[in-house]
């Protein structure tokens, strides 16, 4: 009986590796094949004026990159026009021997920009068959929106404090009048509420009192601002930056009212 089943063994044995032979010749793994994708879809919001090159990483899912690989881009407009705007020539190259490329592109400030403008910027084409744009069912990212904003200011803001206690203080409005002979510098009633001082202390009897006024400046060619306090005796003034697309702006001040370290930090939201 033993005699019988070990020449049917031999037989199978040598079936499965001719089936298996065909398999690795027919299913063969092409190294250099996969797809490209941006790292991520977040939107990118830039303030005009202030870069003048957009750098995008760009990812080659492959197991080898020996030849180096190009893609095509293109531009697509979602809000205005972004052909004033954009230096670019549709094309970037991810380099022999890596993995990880970039999308260059770059912006003009030679139109002023007056109204925010969208685009989307996406991959179109790759210069080898075996290596596709993203995936077939859209899993990857492929497009990326990018956002380009001048830097605006509001004549009120709607103000909330926070000191470096967690302590939230009550919401309150600020008003931004321009100083005269200055661009991009405000001065600004109060930096961190009316009532501020008497929300801390527990005392109506400060209301009203220490209202803490500054000058806000845009620190140029930045989103950053600076503060001046104008009350010498406690308000000693503080840094921040300005959300250009939102217009939202943050500063942290500090102060001589209270032990240090003591800091506030005032989120302004445009009304």
């Amino acid at each position: 009986m033993k005699n019988f089943f070990k020449p049917l063994i031999i037989v199978f044995s040598l079936l499965a590796f001719v089936a298996c032979n065909e398999d690795d010749n027919r299913f063969s793994v092409d190294s250099e094949s996969g797809w490209v994708q941006f790292v991520n879809n977040s939107t990118v919001d830039l303030a005009y004026g202030i870069v003048d090159e957009v750098r995008i990483p760009v990812n080659l899912n492959s197991v080898v990159n020996a030849n180096g690989l190009d893609v095509t881009f293109s531009i697509v407009d979602v809000v205005g026009s972004s052909a004033p705007y954009l230096i670019n020539n549709g094309v970037f190259t991810i380099e022999k021997g890596t993995l990880k490329g970039e999308l260059v592109f770059g912006l003009s400030t030679t139109v002023p920009l007056t109204s925010s403008i969208e685009f989307d910027v996406v991959l179109s084409t790759t210069s080898r068959s075996n290596v596709s744009i993203g995936l077939i069912d859209n899993s990857r990212p492929v497009v990326k929106r990018f956002r380009i904003c001048p830097i605006n200011f509001a004549a009120t803001y709607r103000g909330v404090p926070t000191n470096s206690l967690g302590t939230v203080g009550p919401a309150f409005t600020a008003t931004f009048t321009p100083v005269v002979g200055q661009t991009n510098a405000f001065n600004v009633n109060t930096l961190w509420g009316q009532n501020y001082i008497a929300s801390l202390t527990g005392s109506a009897a400060q209301n009203g009192r220490f209202i803490n006024p500054g000058i806000l400046s845009l620190v140029p060619t930045s989103t950053n601002v600076n503060v001046v306090g104008l009350t010498p005796n406690f308000s000693t003034g503080g840094t921040g930056s300005i959300d250009a697309c939102s217009g939202v702006i943050k500063v942290t001040v500090n102060q001589l009212l209270f032990g240090n370290p003591f800091t506030v930090t005032t989120v302004f939201t445009p009304i």
